[in-house]
Parts: structure tokens; C-alpha cells; sequence
């Protein structure tokens, strides 16, 4: 899953929406999209974005590791405990498998079981 910062950024660079248009030229509509998170941009937008804003493309849109319960279905950040990275706080376990691949486990939020990553 991607999370986008720009609405983030926008407020960190100290302007809105209509500077963001002027400066790169995308349709208002299609930004608006894009700063409420109702859609990605295009690579050559998010390029732009990220130009105008003086980041990086991967500074604005994060890819987020979202668990899913597999007793109630519910997906889930394990840092935030919010729907849709695990922390040393809510890790039950972490271990290493004989391929070095580590295993963590969380208590799911909603219904209390234990997730276990199984990437």
C-alpha cells in the first residue's frame, strides 16, 4: 500500500493547492485527487510534485506494510494500531528463521489474536 504525504508537505513548504497547479501544471481536479488520497499521481506528476515541493518522489509516497488478521480479516499499520511497520513496542516476537528471514509477531487490534508475519 502507498500513503501519501504531500498534504503533509504542502502544509511543511508553507503553501496550498493553487501555488502546487501554477508551479507544475496539473488539471486542479486531478491535484485535488491526489492531496485527499482518492487517487495516485502519474509518475511524471508525482515528479513534478515532488520538483516543486524540492523533495523526493519517495519522501511524499511511502510504501506502507499493511498486516491482515487472518481470524477477522482486519488489516492493519502494527505501529498505529489504525486500519489500513511493526515497533519493538507491540512485537510479541522476532526471530530468524535458518534463510536469516525474521518472523514477527503482533496482537491483532480488533479482535485481540496474535498475526504473525508471514511475507
Amino acid at each position: 500500500m502507498i500513503k501519501s504525504k504531500l498534504r503533509e508537505a504542502l502544509n511543511e513548504y508553507g503553501t496550498k493547492q493553487s501555488w502546487l497547479v501554477a508551479k507544475t501544471g496539473i488539471h486542479p481536479a486531478v491535484l485535488s485527487r491526489v492531496v485527499t488520497g482518492k487517487s495516485l499521481p502519474s509518475l511524471l506528476n508525482a515528479y513534478k510534485i515532488a520538483r516543486a515541493l524540492g523533495k523526493r518522489v519517495e519522501d511524499i509516497w511511502v510504501w506502507v506494510i499493511v498486516w491482515t488478521c487472518k481470524a477477522c480479516e482486519y488489516q492493519f499499520d502494527p505501529d498505529t494500531a489504525e486500519p489500513i511497520v511493526p515497533s519493538d513496542e507491540n512485537i510479541l516476537l522476532k526471530e530468524s528463521d535458518e534463510d536469516g528471514v525474521i518472523k514477527e509477531a503482533v496482537v491483532c487490534p480488533n479482535c485481540g489474536r496474535i498475526v504473525v508475519d508471514d511475507r
